[in-house]
């Protein structure tokens, strides 16, 4: 039984009856009648909503303002923002333009911001033209590096680091070496004309020189830390040091493959020598010096080199130790023809260069390995201790491994680690890799902490300290001879901690 048409029903039928006759008369196709709805079939009732009503505004009807990359530089423009502004025509056309302006100009930043990533110099640099030639006062021609022979040997350091301080004179914020994260840090190892010289590089390959000041600041004075900035590789900067024929000359290797070396005397800047990508050899992952003239070097695709730098480049033959990025690698103090390489394929492993092992499967001959252990999840970092021969690695399985001397003289091809410390080693994307490492003169080592600090251990695993900073420390360098460290930060800033103001 149909129920009765209510009142507006019955007026909603009748114009559209009559829309329907306009339509006719106009020649249209005549819109279809709908039937009167039919009540429902046990209809059961609503429940009452819990919901509240919006309340309708005047604004809901307006267009909602889309947010732009440039709209949104300097200020934030909430989510639930809608409105449109009231401009003339003349007003709008003058916006037009300076928006196209705008445009091109942010283009052209963009352009510019990807060249000076891609930015590389070749070939000998003058550093004089690019920095301040007195950032050392002081004659480093007149120092060798058997000067400080005696002075490493039977100097003993006190087992104490609490009494290290952070630098005083200048706030952290101000000591900002490189534009960007740093990835190498080094602590030159003069100390002896009262000066210090702290040289850091980052992940755009950017070099930055601070002479540290140690005089106090007067009450009155107001200065600035004495940094030089200077960008001469396309990517990150791996390895900073000091060759070992001359403690005035500093290497510097990348990951676009380039092997430098600056005269601190003489301002000048070398190529020693570059590994072009297009050989089919990745960039320099780590370096380390087995005499004055031999280099081994390790790359990010897993091979090894040995290389003379008396000799041409393109003569030396790479042996192949891993297929993955080969983080890490430091050469036994006891035995020179034994390294060991931490790897992204998650082994350490310890290596005899002089035995090569032919490969019929591979391109590349190998070494011959001798002990493995395998972890978890890659290994960042290997590095022996001088002293006492320990054996230290750090990955991201969140530990530190130490072996000692026992375990690494045994006959097992299996290495078990002497001591295990927990250690938050996972970094992310925006710090460097944590990687501990050994003083050179002491069986003690460092690490940075992701709770804003530099951890500092023996050999057997004891911490020594906690030295507190504002952000994270990613990378550590040592003083070679006092108890210095310093630590640098993702955004190019060093943590200097020093025993001399006490």
């Amino acid at each position: 039984m149909s129920e009765e048409l209510s009142e507006f029903q019955k007026k909603r039928l009748e114009n559209i009856k009559r829309n329907n006759d306009l339509l006719k008369n106009l020649n249209f196709k005549k819109l279809p009648i709908p039937e009167a709805p039919k009540p429902p079939v046990n209809p059961k009732p609503k429940p009452a909503s819990t919901k509240r009503k919006k309340r309708s505004t005047a604004y809901d009807n307006l267009p909602v303002r889309r947010r732009t990359t440039r709209s949104t530089n300097k200020i934030k423009i909430p989510d639930d923002f809608r409105g449109i502004d009231e401009v003339d025509i003349h007003t709008a056309l003058n916006n037009e333009t300076k928006d196209f302006e705008d445009d091109r100009a942010l283009e052209q930043m963009k352009v510019e911001e990807e060249r000076r990533k891609n930015f590389r110099i070749a070939g000998d640099v003058k550093l004089g033209d690019f920095i301040d030639s007195d950032i050392l006062n002081f004659d480093i021609s007149k120092i060798s590096a058997g000067d400080f022979f005696e002075r490493q040997k039977t100097k003993q350091l006190d087992d104490s680091f609490n009494d290290l301080k952070l630098y005083p004179h200048f706030p952290v914020n101000e000591i900002k070496i490189t534009d960007s994260r740093i990835s190498s840090l080094f602590f030159h190892p003069l100390s002896e004309y009262n000066q210090k010289l702290i040289i850091g590089g980052d992940k755009e390959g950017m070099l930055g020189f601070w002479k540290v000041k140690e005089t106090p600041q007067d009450e009155y004075e107001t200065e600035i830390p004495d940094i030089n900035k200077l960008k001469l590789f396309k990517s990150n900067v791996g390895n900073i040091g000091v060759m070992p024929s001359s403690i005035s000359e500093v290497y510097v290797s990348s990951y676009d493959g380039s092997f430098r070396v600056m005269d601190l005397n003489s301002m000048n800047c070398r190529e020693v020598f570059y590994m072009d990508p297009n050989t089919g050899y990745e960039g320099i992952s780590d370096i380390k010096f087995y005499d004055e003239n031999v280099v081994f070097f390790t790359t990010l695709s897993g091979e090894f080199f040995q290389h003379d730098l008396r000799q041409d480049f393109e003569r030396t033959k790479p042996l192949r130790l891993a297929h993955k990025k080969i983080g890490s690698m430091d050469i036994d103090p006891r035995n020179k023809f034994q390294i060991a390489t931490g790897s992204l394929d998650r082994t350490l492993k310890i290596w005899d260069i002089r035995k090569v092992i032919k490969s019929e499967d591979e391109e590349l001959d190998s070494g011959e390995c001798l002990k493995t252990y395998d972890s978890r999840l890659s290994i960042s970092a290997v590095s022996y201790s001088s002293e006492d021969h320990t054996l230290v690695c750090n990955g991201y399985d969140n530990t530190i491994r130490l072996f000692d001397d026992e375990e690494l003289s045994s006959s097992k091809a299996v290495l078990t680690p002497t001591n295990t410390i927990t250690h938050n080693c996972k970094t992310g994307k925006w710090t460097s890799i944590l990687k501990a490492r050994f003083k050179p003169n002491k069986d003690v080592f460092a690490i940075a902490n992701m709770s804003r600090a530099i951890d500092i251990y023996n050999s057997k695993g004891q911490q020594y300290a906690h030295l507190e900073t504002a952000t994270v420390p990613a990378v550590t360098a040592w003083h070679p001879t006092e108890n210095w460290i310093a630590g640098g930060n993702s955004s190019g800033k060093v943590f200097l901690f020093t025993n001399i103001y006490n």
